[in-house]
């Protein structure tokens, strides 16, 4: 369940970003940092994991090269923000960047929905 430690910390930033920027009001610094340091370290991690995963052979090969790819960038766009708001150069830019976080995001969820479906796995149901 690594792979979505990373996703879920991302969208927790946005929440929170979109939240204060809603109230006028800045989020922490100190929060931005832990938290967008945690989200690009897991997402690396997912991505080495994942990589690991695609070894098996089980997955469709251009589908796989593209949510490859777009986790790539989900794990480089994590590292870059982090250093963004670390470094304090994304002031004015934080919601435009969040904006092609999500963008990321969305195209990489919709082709974990394709690549998981194309390995015969099911969603649970109750």
């Amino acid at each position: 369940m690594l792979v979505h430690l990373p996703i879920g910390i991302l969208i927790l930033v946005i929440a929170w970003t979109l939240s204060f920027e809603f109230k006028k009001k800045k989020v922490p610094r100190s929060v931005l940092n832990f938290t967008l340091g945690a989200a690009a370290l897991t997402a690396i991690a997912s991505a080495c994991t994942g990589y690991l995963l695609s070894r098996t052979g089980e997955y469709d090969e251009t589908m796989l090269s593209r949510h490859q790819w777009l986790g790539i960038s989900v794990a480089s766009m994590s590292f870059v923000f982090w250093f963004l708001f670390h470094t304090g150069r994304a002031k004015r830019r934080s919601l435009k960047l969040f904006s092609i976080l999500i963008l990321i995001l969305l195209f990489h969820s919709r082709s974990v929905g394709k690549l998981v479906g194309q390995a015969g796995f099911e969603p649970a149901t109750t």
